[in-house]
């Protein structure tokens, strides 16, 4: 049911949109149709079937019959929806888009021939343009200035001279426009790259790409120009082994340049400062990614900020990279009580926790926490790191014969049909390690037990998992074992 395309759209509304949605229907008295909303929510915490929905909405069994009706019912109030949404965007933004506004008074003046009019808001159209990078808004506007004038040519004293200004400026800033619209070309040339090369359908990156990319830059007229060539090349480049910090580098101090002048450019700059942690990150430079972490909580001024909990994520991540688990653990507290959470999210916050439990050794808590969650409600890859986990806390209460136990019946469960084929290596190997300090009732190793254990990894070819690298289970064991 989450494919279909009301379920997309419901699922994908902010607050104040379901807000807007439930009030509206509500004062029109459309009970089907907020039947219908407070199901289709409900997806947000289970998968449920078509079935379930229509037993939900009309409180009784669904058949072939209905289905039809149901299915109409459902288009109906997509159709619904996307129309009651779409003008009351148009509502606001005739109250508060200032483009928008501007615009209406400018085609005002021009159709009534008002030029002193049109010329004095000029004056406001250019502050606006300037302050939002609408180089080409105030260009069109300088044109349509330049036809009434020629409508009133004979009411004007040095007409030459205005007119000439008046397209030199509009020269200027259509220029400036065109750099722009060059440079967010370039930007998403860079990321289409990116993607490709993520997908494997790219095996290196092209020096003539870097070459036109370099030249662009250097070309740029504009700061706002050259910062979206940056980005470009920045995604060009993430992932691959080139020298590459420079142009990651230069795009964020051009964006903080940008941002002193135009505090418009906000969510821009801390865009791009983290990436540019995310890219010290992954290199391994964490203590670097951090500096820019504590950048972007000091220009992010309140927890409503859209990509928070996308930062948090990422900065708790970072943190767990620097071993200081326990400022992990807080700011995981913090999100978990100041911050609206997705459900992807929640889980991937969650595995933070388990991690900074399981690396500060505090068997109680991972057991609490564990026991806590739905475990039904998810999937099997989530599943097996929890249970993985679990064998961990027996393991640092010396409960080794449990510990063994658990990791026997996992191997032997479902569960592990259900996963991708990845996780059963690191089970394999944790449950060879488990068995051994379980047979030697401590945590020490023999070296023929050791030795098997480096023939297990030859054999399972773990050089073709790299995710074992990162895997916290895992890890911690063969940490705990000193192997």
């Amino acid at each position: 049911m989450k494919d279909i395309r009301i379920s997309r759209l419901i699922l994908n509304l902010n607050t104040d949109e379901l807000d807007f949605l439930e009030n509206y229907f509500s004062n029109n008295k459309q009970k089907l149709y907020l039947s219908i909303l407070e199901s289709i929510l409900q997806l947000k915490k289970k998968d449920l079937t078509r079935e379930e929905i229509y037993l939900r909405i009309y409180k009784k069994k669904y058949t072939l019959k209905n289905d039809v009706q149901f299915r109409n019912q459902l288009s109906d109030l997509a159709d619904t929806i996307e129309d009651i949404l779409i003008k009351n965007k148009l509502q606001e933004k005739y109250k508060n888009d200032i483009q928008f506004q501007l615009k209406e008074k400018l085609d005002f003046y021009f159709q009534h021939n008002f030029l002193k009019e049109y010329e004095a808001i000029l004056k406001e159209v250019k502050i606006f343009a300037v302050e939002n990078f609408e180089y080409g808004f105030y260009a069109k506007s300088l044109y349509q200035f330049s036809l009434l004038m020629r409508k009133n040519i004979q009411q004007l004293k040095d007409t030459a001279s205005k007119m000439h200004d008046v397209v030199e400026e509009m020269k200027q800033f259509n220029l400036m426009q065109f750099d722009l619209d060059k440079g967010k070309v370039q930007a998403s040339h860079g990321f289409a790259i990116y993607c490709n090369f993520q997908c494997g359908n790219l095996k290196k990156i092209s020096e003539n790409d870097i070459e036109v990319f370099e030249e662009n830059i250097e070309n740029a007229t504009t700061d706002v120009g050259k910062y979206w060539n940056l980005n470009g090349i920045c995604f060009l480049v993430f992932q691959t082994d080139i020298n590459s910090l420079h142009y990651f580098e230069s795009m964020v101090d051009v964006a903080r340049k940008i941002f002193k002048t135009y505090l418009n450019f906000k969510e821009t700059l801390i865009s791009t400062l983290q990436l540019l942690a995310t890219k010290y990150s992954l290199i391994g430079s964490f203590e670097k990614a951090n500096e820019y972490f504590q950048e972007i909580f000091s220009i992010v001024s309140n927890d409503k900020h859209p990509q928070l909990s996308v930062i948090y994520l990422n900065y708790i991540t970072n943190l767990t990279k620097l071993e200081k688990y326990q400022e992990a653990l807080e700011k995981i507290t913090f999100v978990e009580e100041n911050l609206v959470l997705n459900e992807l999210y929640t889980n991937q916050l969650f595995m933070r926790k388990i991690m900074c439990y399981t690396f500060l050794e505090q068997p109680a808590l991972l057991h609490k926490a564990i026991l806590g969650r739905d475990y039904a409600a998810l999937n099997a890859a989530y599943r097996i790191y929890f249970r993985l986990s679990v064998c961990n806390a027996y393991i640092m209460e010396h409960n080794y014969e449990l510990a063994d136990t658990e990791i026997k019946n996992l191997l032997r469960s479902k569960l592990m049909n259900e996963a991708d084929t990845d996780h059963l290596p690191n089970a394999e190997l944790m449950q060879y390690l488990i068995a051994q300090v379980y047979k030697n009732n401590n945590l020490k190793l023999t070296q023929e037990q050791i030795a098997k254990f480096r023939k297990l990894q030859s054999q399972l070819n773990i050089e073709q998992y790299p995710f074992l690298q990162h895997y916290t289970p895992y890890l911690w064991l063969i940490g705990k074992l000193k192997l």
